[in-house]
């Protein structure tokens, strides 16, 4: 098992199964055995059965780690329980926090520095749990200004502050891309971003889009 890597109950895992990743959470942990909640995706649950083979996606502080196990057992506690296998082996995968991938959307935003708040739209091109880069029609934004941005993710609206760190131009289509860097981002809005990111990467990989 990689040497850094420590399961910690309630931290979050995913059960990859045929129509996507499914939910989870640790309950426990043994030196042998591993105690997740029933995985649910949308409202339906997986029907994991004695012995069969899984791919699971763990989730710890800014890394994402995945490996293969076996359920060993079904049982009730206080809610029902899949005992998994501790793995023998576990891969890391890229630090999360630098996953960026193309997103397109419509955001909005506005100068931080404004009395009054003028909210401007522009579109997302990509995305990160660190940042993310949007095209504007105008030369709005310079380097170092402050932006409150609103991002759609998950359903809902977030509100992020975010600083001006690079500004280009795109000459085909005449439009400035702005490179934003996240601040004071709230690690329950952070982890909302990289779900989605891994998300879309996963609906990516599963349509053959990805490089």
């Amino acid at each position: 098992m990689a040497e850094e890597l420590k399961f910690t109950i309630n931290n979050k895992v995913e059960i990859s199964w045929d129509d996507g990743y499914y939910k989870s959470n640790i309950e426990n942990v043994d030196d042998r055995f591993l105690y997740i909640s029933i995985p649910i995706k949308e409202g339906q649950y997986i029907p994991l059965r004695k012995f069969e083979q899984v791919e699971v996606i763990y989730y710890q502080g800014n890394d994402i780690y995945k490996f293969y196990t076996t359920v060993t057992d079904r049982k009730v506690d206080v809610i029902p329980i899949i005992v998994l296998a501790l793995p023998n082996e576990v891969f890391k995968v890229q630090r999360r926090k630098f996953v960026r991938v193309p997103i397109v959307c419509t955001v909005e935003y506005s100068k931080i520095e404004n009395k009054t708040e003028n909210i401007v739209k522009a579109i997302m091109v990509d995305l990160s749990g660190g940042g993310m880069r949007i095209k504007l029609n105008e030369q709005r934004l310079n380097v170092g200004d402050l932006i409150k941005a609103y991002i759609p993710v998950e359903g809902d609206s977030l509100e992020i502050k975010g600083e001006v760190v690079r500004v280009e131009k795109d000459d085909v289509n005449k439009l400035n891309i702005c490179g934003i860097s996240f601040i004071d981002l709230e690690e329950k809005n952070r982890e909302k971003i990289i779900r989605f990111i891994f998300q879309v990467m996963r609906d990516q990989m599963r349509k053959g889009t990805t490089n």
